[in-house]
């Protein structure tokens, strides 16, 4: 040792060092807590025994089997075509994983789900993620449904965000499907504007009707005049979801001019629910004398 410090000694000399304020507070900590653990040794091993008893619990809680988080997800009903016998669309409810009692899989579901409002039908699980509602009726036109699920109704160890799942069936609608001006095959005289109206649901046709207007319009510098009323006719399909508007025989007028077909907003479906909210317009060119027979 005496060599080394020699060595060093003749390349660097000697040194001097004292302990930095902080380190020197350090140190003081330190010794101050050495006396007290030794004055105080109960409570410092009681302390220790609490943080090795309280570390020893966060490992064992680690270790448990943790709740498997389950999101809800699902589809809405299609429309239901308007025909002889309808085909009521299905609702779908799908898992972000296994959520079904492994004895339920591929059966029908009798109690643990409610939907409000009430609709009849069937509640089946497809598969361990999926359950299926098959209606026995068709659904109300516009109207939000809530499903609400009982927790014995899935495994102990799955943990659900919401215990419910909502979905809303098809709003009422309507749309001009064409419009055109029409000769009578069998009546060369007989002229008229035909327009046809599709609907998603059976029209209210009272609502419906007080709804329309046809205008003979005259266009001068680009812009339709008010023009006169026209008198029409309205018939309907078989389910009410087609309207057919017929005007009155019609003159071939000298000059062209317009006809205006305007349903206002503001009628609805026969089975209810919130109404249609949105006018809808056709305009049909009636051929002047020289362009009618040209």
């Amino acid at each position: 040792m005496r060599f080394i410090k020699a060595i060093f000694f003749f390349f660097f000399g000697s040194f001097s060092w004292k302990f930095p304020p902080w380190l020197a507070a350090i140190a003081s900590l330190v010794n101050k807590a050495r006396e007290w653990r030794k004055n105080n040794k109960k409570i410092f091993w009681s302390a220790f025994a609490a943080m090795v008893l309280a570390y020893a619990g966060v490992l064992w809680y680690d270790s448990l089997p943790q709740p498997v988080r389950i999101d809800i997800t699902g589809t809405a009903p299609a429309l239901t075509e308007l025909k002889e016998k309808p085909e009521f669309d299905s609702v779908y409810i799908n898992f972000s994983g296994s959520a079904a009692q492994l004895e339920q899989v591929g059966k029908v579901v009798t109690k643990g789900i409610q939907i409000s409002p009430p609709i009849n039908g069937q509640w089946k699980w497809q598969n361990d993620a999926q359950l299926q509602f098959t209606p026995e009726q068709d659904w109300a036109v516009g109207q939000e449904y809530v499903v609400k699920f009982d927790k014995n109704l899935f495994p102990d160890h799955l943990l659900f965000s919401e215990y419910q799942y909502t979905f809303k069936s098809a709003d009422f609608s309507a749309r001009i499907l064409d419009s055109y001006f029409h000769q009578d095959p069998q009546d060369a005289k007989t002229k008229r504007v035909v327009a046809t109206v599709k609907f998603t649901h059976p029209v209210d046709k009272a609502s419906f009707e007080s709804n329309i207007k046809m205008r003979m319009q005259d266009k001068k510098e680009g812009v339709l005049s008010d023009g006169e009323a026209i008198k029409f006719e309205i018939s309907y399909n078989k389910f009410d979801g087609e309207a057919y508007l017929k005007s009155a025989p019609i003159n071939i007028p000298l000059k062209d001019k317009t006809l205006k077909i305007e349903i206002d907003d503001g009628y609805k479906s026969s089975r209810g629910g919130p109404d249609f909210e949105r006018e809808l317009t056709a305009e049909v060119n009636i051929p002047g004398m020289y362009t009618y027979f040209r």
